[in-house]
């Protein structure tokens, strides 16, 4: 009878063995994986790529939201104009969605973009609240134009802000400016 237990030196062999195969199967499959070839990886490179374009929102932006005037349902209006811009923090997915904060962190918004052709883009999302949405919800839409480099947008913005059975509250019309948090044309990414 073979004696298997944790010691032994027949169990120390076989897993010697073990760990040996698993590593020159996976050093093979890496060393033949030819990743010019790969499908994947191109698409992939493609994607990196694509952040440099003018044409393309993806990557993190810092956002600088600029109320201007606050309508209430009853057609009254409020001059916003003076209020401090608010810092928004904005990821633009490579399938067009976005996940954004404020500067304060109190909730995430999540939405989707889509480039609307020279230059411009839709992008709408929805963020609860402070109370997490429980009494109201802010639901964001904007059209954006991108700068000539590429490094920069800008754009207005409606905020309707809804109660939870979705009335409307109120509306805040603004202007949005944003800069790319990272610019990769500084790094050397030859490899993608």
């Amino acid at each position: 009878m073979i004696n298997l237990n944790r010691d032994s030196s027949v169990t120390k062999y076989f897993l010697k063995f073990a760990l040996i195969s698993i590593l020159a199967v996976s050093t093979t499959s890496f060393a033949d994986y030819d990743y010019g070839k790969s499908t994947h990886f191109k698409n992939e490179q493609q994607s990196l790529k694509a952040i440099h374009e003018k044409n393309s929102l993806r990557g993190s932006w810092k956002v600088m939201v600029s109320p201007i005037l606050l309508t209430n349902p009853d057609g009254t209006t409020i001059d916003l104009s003076y209020s401090p811009a608010v810092t928004n923090y904005n990821l633009f997915t490579f399938g067009g969605g976005v996940i954004g904060t404020d500067e304060i962190g109190n909730s995430v918004a999540l939405g989707d973009w889509q480039p609307l052709g020279n230059q411009k883009f839709e992008v709408g999302f929805t963020q609860p609240t402070s109370d997490g949405g429980k009494n109201s919800m802010y639901i964001i839409h904007s059209i954006i134009t991108m700068s000539d480099d590429g490094k920069t947008f800008s754009g207005n913005f409606t905020n309707n802000l809804t109660d939870a059975k979705g009335n409307l509250l109120t509306t805040i019309d603004g202007h949005v400016n944003a800069s790319r948090m990272i610019n990769l044309n500084s790094v050397n990414n030859s490899h993608y």
